[in-house]
């Protein structure tokens, strides 16, 4: 950036970072991985001698890469994990020893782990800070920049008019050995410089009195309302990321905002190339070969894993680590890359998930999404993910569970079709039907909508209350071997609008992209995707159209993922 990288620098890094940007719509298009050219050793090594002369804490360990963040080059440092809450741990920690080595007074106003951190800084001080900020901070490849109040997540270079900003992004870029950027501006800290009372009491809108010194500053760009506004002189000592730092007093306790129960993931999963579940499946099919099964119902599509559960976990692992722990339920299969001893995973097969209920073997997802809230150990909230769920960037775990515990739910602009069920349903219509008329026989209430496809948010009491409200209905679905015309939809669909009817869940908001991989539009709609990593959770799906061959979803499906999240996660092997 202007401030803090010498024009020299910038320049090189301007002549030789890829643009890798313009590229993304060819590659994802190709189903290739999103390369960019490593910076050598030796060459690394100069650029960080002329970043500073004084390196303070990226040692000759350290590697770099050019990398374009937000559509300009930069230095990014490789790493080797990626974990949302440790980056932002770290880059706040980077910005309050540069503020204390320098004698910056400043205080944390937003301590949120699963969040950006704040620190304010007073007014006067501003000169200071910005010192401290190029002394220790340029060695690393530090990045600043302001943060505009209508637009708080656009990044821009910092400039003469942006020294005046209120607040100021800083942030060390992150990307893979290969090159593919992790984070930039969006993992930063935010820097706020507050205002100070003067020497003379003065007395807010509501009466009461500010002492000398007292910083009044602005609310964060964050949707927790933890900023304190004013922030009193006495501050406290308290650890933040396993530090002692000052923190604003009203901060001592959580905000009650914020969700601190445990909350668990739960997957399903199979692999239809797998000869013995083939088998298994081809003797349910013949016992069934009378039963009027749409074409859908078993079709090859719904069991075709690409291995997709690989990143879907790489996902939660990079942006939603506050997950206590993961439940994989199959049919006695498990991915041979699965690291099945981890501490936070737990497998569990149809038969010990179903135990005395339903019938098995089963190949219906419906039958086996009624079962979900079995699992022994579950947490009472918990979030239902299908294996083609990812996050797409950090998320909080209030973005699905109110701080009290209350779920949230996502309505799709995609209505229940209307009218009575038919034979000619797709298998979703039916269950989606036959939700709306158990809850109208139910409560006299009706629904337009379905749900989106993205994590379902739960609680495992209200299902067992669900499975005791509609108990014939969901032993019936329970038994279904297939996706049959009588089925609920459980934990997609029927558990949501249930917990909603009886006071126990809310209406919720997120960014999300639902991506059919058959369709012709998918790679361009990818690449933006890649390009932006603008949507807090994205679904690829398969509905049979026609625009890409099987070979063609595979190749891209592979491609943007790998570029997507390209760190293996804990989880595997």
């Amino acid at each position: 950036m202007t401030s803090l990288v010498p024009t020299t620098v910038r320049h090189h890094l301007g002549r030789t970072a890829p643009g890798a940007v313009t590229k993304y719509a060819r590659l994802v298009r190709q189903g290739e991985t999103l390369p960019q050219r490593a910076v050598s050793d030796a060459r690394a090594a100069v650029l960080r001698r002329r970043l500073s002369k004084n390196l303070q804490r990226t040692g000759d360990a350290d590697t770099f890469v050019r990398v374009k963040v937000d559509g300009r080059a930069a230095l990014a440092r490789v790493v080797e994990t990626f974990r949302s809450d440790l980056v932002w741990a770290e880059q706040a920690a980077q910005v309050a020893e540069a503020l204390t080595a320098h004698g910056v007074d400043h205080v944390f106003v937003s301590v949120d782990p699963f969040r950006r951190r704040v620190i304010a800084v007073p007014e006067s001080q501003r000169a200071l800070a910005n010192r401290a900020l190029a002394d220790r901070l340029t060695a690393a490849a530090f990045q600043v920049g302001p943060v505009y109040s209508r637009q708080p997540s656009r990044f821009r270079p910092l400039t003469r008019r942006g020294l005046r900003t209120k607040t100021l992004r800083v942030f060390q870029p992150l990307a893979t050995a290969s090159g593919a950027l992790l984070s930039g501006a969006e993992m930063g800290c935010d820097l706020q410089f507050w205002c100070e009372v003067g020497p003379s009491h003065q007395r807010t809108s509501n009466g009461e009195f500010l002492e000398s010194g007292t910083l009044l500053g602005e609310r964060t760009t964050d949707a927790l309302p933890e900023a304190v506004e004013p922030a009193p002189v006495g501050v406290v000592e308290r650890p933040v990321d396993g530090r002692l730092r000052p923190v604003a007093a009203a901060l001592q306790h959580p905000h009650l905002l914020q969700h601190l129960d445990p909350v668990d993931v739960v997957y399903t999963w199979v692999d239809g190339s797998d000869p013995a579940w083939q088998r298994r499946r081809d003797a349910a099919l013949h016992e069934e070969r009378n039963a009027p099964l749409h074409d859908l119902a078993a079709n090859e599509s719904r069991f075709t894993s690409r291995d997709e559960l690989r990143y879907s976990l790489r996902s939660l692992e990079m942006y939603a680590p506050w997950v206590r722990h993961v439940f994989l339920v199959t049919d006695d299969q498990v991915p041979d890359w699965l690291d099945v001893d981890h501490s936070r995973l737990t497998v569990v097969d149809h038969a010990a998930l179903f135990g005395s209920r339903g019938r098995l073997p089963t190949f219906n997802s419906h039958a086996i999404e009624s079962q979900l809230h079995h699992l022994d150990g579950l947490a009472e909230n918990y979030l239902y993910l299908n294996d083609d769920f990812f996050f797409g960037r950090p998320v909080d775990p209030s973005l699905f569970v109110l701080g009290n515990g209350l779920p949230k739910i996502f309505f799709s602009n995609v209505k229940v079709a209307p009218g009575p069920l038919r034979a000619s349903d797709l298998p979703i219509t039916s269950a989606a039907k036959n939700n709306r008329d158990v809850l109208a026989d139910k409560f006299g209430r009706t629904t337009l909508h379905r749900f989106q496809h993205a994590p379902y948010s739960l609680r495992r009491s209200v299902m067992y209350e669900l499975e005791d409200v509609f108990a014939e209905e969901l032993a019936a679905t329970a038994s279904a071997p297939f996706r049959s015309p009588s089925d609920l939809s459980v934990s997609a669909s029927l558990g949501l609008a249930y917990s909603y009817l009886v006071g126990k869940a809310v209406p919720g908001r997120l960014r999300h992209l639902y991506a059919d991989i058959a369709r012709a539009d998918t790679p361009d709609r990818l690449a933006l995707l890649l390009e932006s990593r603008d949507r807090d959770v994205f679904c690829l799906n398969d509905h049979d159209s026609s625009g890409l061959t099987t070979q063609r979803q595979h190749d891209v499906v592979a491609g943007f993922l790998e570029s997507y999240f390209p760190l293996p996660s804990r989880f595997e092997c």
